[in-house]
């Protein structure tokens, strides 16, 4: 179940997250939200292709935005790639066994003048600046 955009924007004032924020944005905001999120389950199924079992299910996620993957640490100092701006951590759940993935999310501010608002859920493509790293 997604928020809707006033559960959004009550969410980014009780966490004081809201600073800079306008109320009137959260319409694209949770758009462009429900879209990452549709992206990040869609690369975990291109993992969990891999095995067998029951179809996997999340079981739930955790947001970490100030933690740095040993991934994005790699990046970072042996590469030069710019820090991801945002981390969660979610759990999929094929019957009896659990796993875990580490996502970093990460911004192409070049590309942000070509990002369009999505149309659905689905329309992740329309963000051509974020990039999705899931493993």
């Amino acid at each position: 179940q997604y928020p809707s955009p006033q559960m959004f924007w009550n969410a980014l004032v009780r966490k004081d997250k809201a600073d800079g924020a306008d109320e009137t944005d959260m319409d694209t905001v949770v758009a462009v939200h429900n879209a990452m999120n549709e992206a990040t389950w869609s690369k975990i199924l291109e993992w969990e292709k891999l095995r067998q079992g029951p179809p996997p299910e999340l079981v739930r996620f955790t947001g970490r935005p100030h933690d740095l993957s040993p991934k994005a640490l790699l990046k970072i100092y042996v590469f030069g790639c710019p820090k991801p701006f945002d981390r969660h951590d979610w759990v999929v759940s094929r019957g009896d066994e659990e796993r875990r993935y580490v996502i970093d999310y990460y911004s192409d501010e070049g590309l942000s003048d070509k990002d369009e608002k999505p149309k659905t859920m689905h329309d992740y493509a329309a963000l051509k600046s974020i990039a999705v790293d899931a493993r």
